[in-house]
């Protein structure tokens, strides 16, 4: 019995690293979603389908060209928001675009000076 259970730990063991490996091979690259569910999903028509899939297009069109200014850490997560239920370009590219926005906005000044005490 005590094999089988190195074994099993040895295996984890290979898994583990494996998998971290492939995340970030993922965020090396702009991933590939099936889009067509979600546009079928929200669409009224074969207009609206038609240009729910060249909005989506567009969107990775855009983050192929820009993948790299992103960080990879960035990247990895914004793809695993937009990769869960229907995954979608437009929703990975606003991700790293609001991210990149947030980060870009002043620091708020909280230095109030001294404290004085109010009766």
């Amino acid at each position: 019995m005590r094999p089988s259970l190195v074994l099993a730990v040895g295996c984890f063991a290979f898994a583990v690293p494996a998998l971290a490996a492939t995340a970030a091979v993922a965020a090396d690259q702009v991933p590939t979603f099936d889009v067509r569910q979600g546009c079928r999903g929200g669409s009224d028509g074969q207009p609206a389908y038609e240009s729910c899939l060249k909005s989506e297009a567009d969107a990775r069109q855009q983050l192929v060209a820009s993948w790299s200014k992103y960080p990879p850490a960035q990247r990895q997560a914004c793809t695993s928001e937009a990769g869960r239920e229907q995954p979608s370009y437009v929703e990975l590219l606003t991700c790293l675009q609001l991210d990149q926005d947030l980060k870009s906005l002043p620091k708020p000044d909280m230095n109030f000076g001294p404290m004085r005490k109010i009766d």
